[in-house]
């Protein structure tokens, strides 16, 4: 990334595709388990070997095993590998401030610190600027805390809540392209919907520490992500937005809401709706067929009628209680509701809404081949008319609802 004067002066750009394949290759040659034997290099006589020197693996070479069997020699070889792991994360960090100092533009000689900027406060801090008290543990139902030290500088900023099989993937991944959105990976953490119930098979942990860790970036993917933002969009990534994407958060109880925004008040969420027949059928071959790798036709009718009737997937549907539940915790203007009809129709449109409700730049230069391309399909096979009666039964009121305030 070094730039000579005749590229700052606008006559070339750095080769920042080049930068990013060198780095591929310095990340891959540091991460290389240290060989059993110390390396020679190959270009130079017997009598002038450099016994302890690393050098690259393409002109290593090790000597004899037998002798390197001695504890003595066992323990060099340990203390090699232990100065290759640092060297491997003092050259990331250095390789981070070189980006940062490009990225920005300042004079070489110039002493930088960078510091992200980003509201931190015991208990957050209002859009308005006005301070919250940080909630003790007692004013949590559910969310534990790690100790009396309470720090919520990577609590995160918004949810897409959901519910499933509403686009909420697709939104997911085209949100982590923007350089001022970072978007928890994995996808669902199912940190809130497991709260009340420690059984569920994704019931990881309720420390407050624990979740947090999942948005925080790591060496590694810090710089990847800063090279990714350069070569894309010729700007440096500066996350100001952390969020994550459990579909499962759309149907969570007012309990369990009340934590969250004691954690964060000015919590954004985003809401996705879809015809609750057309969502239940997808849902049903997502579950039923594509995880147990089997087409539709070979799924029992039986099992599909059991999984309609489930309590969930009657939650998943009541978007008239779930709108309900959401705005009566949060402050105004802060929920986003989508409709999942837009992600094929008009992608960008809704892409660049999603940008300006989370105070982020909305420019058309953030919208990625990616929005065009499908996510997380499932099969084709349309929903049977046995099937559409059955539902259309069931969720009469939410269909009701749907057609009055948002004319599905």
């Amino acid at each position: 990334l070094r730039r000579s004067s005749r590229e700052r002066n606008g006559a070339a750009r750095p080769d920042l595709g080049m930068s990013l394949r060198h780095f591929a290759r310095l990340v891959k040659w540091q991460r290389q388990p240290c060989q059993a034997g110390i390396a020679t290099p190959r270009d130079l006589p017997k009598s002038k070997k450099a016994p302890g020197r690393i050098v690259p693996p393409s002109v290593m070479r090790t000597r004899h095993p037998a002798r390197i069997c001695s504890p003595d020699r066992r323990k060099s070889t340990l203390s090699k590998r232990a100065e290759r792991e640092n060297l491997y994360y003092k050259t990331i960090l250095e390789l981070e401030r070189i980006i940062r100092r490009a990225a920005t533009g300042l004079p070489r000689g110039r002493k930088y610190a960078f510091q992200e900027r980003e509201l931190v406060s015991k208990g957050g801090t209002m859009a308005s600027g006005t301070r919250v008290l940080a909630p003790t543990e007692t004013q949590l139902k559910y969310v534990k805390l790690n100790g009396d030290k309470l720090d919520l500088r990577y609590f995160p900023h918004f949810f897409i809540a959901g519910p499933q099989r509403t686009g909420t993937t697709w939104l997911w991944r085209n949100l982590g392209y923007h350089p001022q959105i970072f978007v928890a990976d994995p996808r669902a953490i199912c940190y809130f919907n497991c709260l009340k119930n420690p059984a569920h098979i994704k019931y990881r942990s309720s420390n407050l520490g624990w979740y947090q860790k999942h948005f925080q970036d790591t060496p590694l993917s810090y710089s990847y992500k800063m090279l990714s933002c350069l070569s894309r969009y010729r700007e440096p990534y500066r996350p100001k937005m952390r969020g994550e994407a459990t579909a499962s958060y759309a149907a969570l109880e007012k309990d369990v809401i009340s934590d969250i925004v004691l954690l964060r008040p000015e919590i954004k969420v985003i809401l996705m709706i879809r015809n609750p027949l057309e969502r239940a059928w997808s849902h049903a071959k997502k579950d039923l067929a594509v995880r147990k790798h089997r087409p539709v036709s070979a799924v029992p009718s039986q099992e599909f009628e059991r999984f309609f009737a489930d309590p969930y997937q009657r939650a998943c549907a009541d978007y008239e209680r779930m709108i309900q539940n959401w705005t009566d915790m949060l402050l105004d203007g802060n929920l986003f509701i989508g409709r999942f009809d837009e992600i094929r129709t008009d992608p960008a449109g809704l892409l660049r809404r999603v940008y300006t409700f989370l105070g982020v730049d909305a420019s058309p230069r953030y919208i990625t081949q990616h929005a065009h391309e499908k996510v997380n399909a499932t099969m084709s096979d349309k929903l049977p008319e046995r099937y559409r009666s059955l539902l259309e039964e069931m969720f009469a009121k939410e269909l009701d609802f749907l057609r009055k305030n948002f004319n599905l």
